[in-house]
């Protein structure tokens, strides 16, 4: 116990319900659900008398989430399809306190993040192509983020951040296309384009090494993208039956618009976009009637065959140096950062049973 010793318990009890309803080419759903967590946190260690625990008050907190959606074939080829949701999310334990080091210290203001979405819809089917297209537009308001183990670019000590009543709007289109061209032939493609940003202002809690509050401040993130996560992506992946007992995979997937995931007062870099592929063999043995062995398969997979050096994440967002020696493909070398596996082989034996 060096520097904290507590512990949390939290209690969860809810509702829920669903209506399905279908008539010819017609058919709708609702759901529901409803639900109360109660927080309470222990302190061990940083307590007024030595030996004795301190406990929080229990905080409750109401949730619920409604959906509905509807959806119409317009033949046996074509359906439209539009679906609609509301969720009132409960904060997570640790935002409900302006320190997770502290029993008492609760974190003010720290309402339930609400989360409107959005989404329609059309799709496509025949015997040889399947096609899914989708857009969709997400409002999460009241979020908290935070940002541990971060360094601060404004002083060489040690902080971590927590930043509330962040706003995100995500938007976006979706394709899937699903093809069968040959017998034991499968082709698969996806392209999807996201637009994340962050929506008007925030809060920024400072905390020192010891998770003591060092400092509160307004910042504005209005317009900065959502890092973490690749907003545009494609990918194509096909398989093929050699034999009955045989079957070689590949895929290949391209990452771009993947921006920095650090503290989000800071106008995050955009990472240099990369393209992986993979392969894979698939064998289930046979007995000498033909028949396969139920349940059992062998598998060997080569993730990244070309070695491809990429950068996975980002997490500062300190912007490209004057001095070339100091880029790395237009990142600066001084941001705290992770670079993906280089190529991986694994192997497995697989039994269900």
């Amino acid at each position: 116990r060096f520097g904290y010793d507590y512990e949390e318990v939290i209690t969860y009890y809810g509702l829920f319900g669903q209506l399905e309803y279908s008539k010819d080419a017609l058919s709708a759903f609702f759901q529901g659900a409803i639900s109360n967590q109660d927080h309470v946190r222990e302190e061990f260690l940083r307590t007024q008398n030595v030996g004795q625990s301190e406990k929080s008050k229990t905080i409750s907190n109401l949730g619920y989430n409604l959906k509905a959606g509807l959806a119409y074939e317009l033949n046996e080829n074509n359906k439209v399809f539009a679906n609609a949701g509301y969720y009132s999310r409960q904060p997570y334990h640790e935002d409900l306190f302006l320190t997770d080091r502290l029993a008492n210290d609760l974190a003010p203001g720290v309402d339930n993040q609400k989360i409107l979405g959005l989404e329609a819809g059309y799709q496509f089917k025949s015997e040889f192509v399947s096609a899914n297209l989708n857009v969709y537009n997400t409002e999460w308001r009241n979020r908290t983020i935070s940002n541990v183990n971060r360094e601060n670019f404004d002083t060489p000590e040690f902080r971590s951040f927590k930043t509330q009543g962040v706003t995100q709007i995500h938007r976006g289109a979706e394709l899937e296309v699903f093809t069968k061209p040959l017998p034991g032939l499968k082709i698969n493609g996806f392209l999807s384009y996201g637009d994340w940003k962050y929506d008007g202002d925030g809060t920024e809690f400072a905390y020192n090494n010891s998770g003591a509050l060092v400092g509160t401040s307004e910042v504005s993130v209005d317009g900065f993208e959502v890092g973490g996560g690749a907003q545009t992506n494609a990918g194509i992946s096909a398989a093929y039956k050699v034999l009955p007992s045989l079957t070689v995979d590949a895929n290949w997937n391209y990452y771009d618009r993947l921006f920095s995931d650090a503290q989000i007062k800071f106008a995050p870099v955009e990472l240099p976009s990369y393209n992986l592929t993979d392969i894979g063999l698939t064998f289930k043995p046979t007995l000498k009637e033909g028949t396969f062995i139920k349940g059992l398969q062998f598998r060997v997979n080569v993730n990244n065959v070309f070695d491809t050096l990429y950068l996975e994440r980002l997490q500062e967002s300190r912007a490209a140096s004057s001095n070339p020696t100091e880029n790395w493909n237009g990142i600066n070398v001084n941001n705290r950062g992770r670079f993906g596996y280089g190529r991986t082989w694994n192997a497995s034996i697989r039994f269900n049973f």
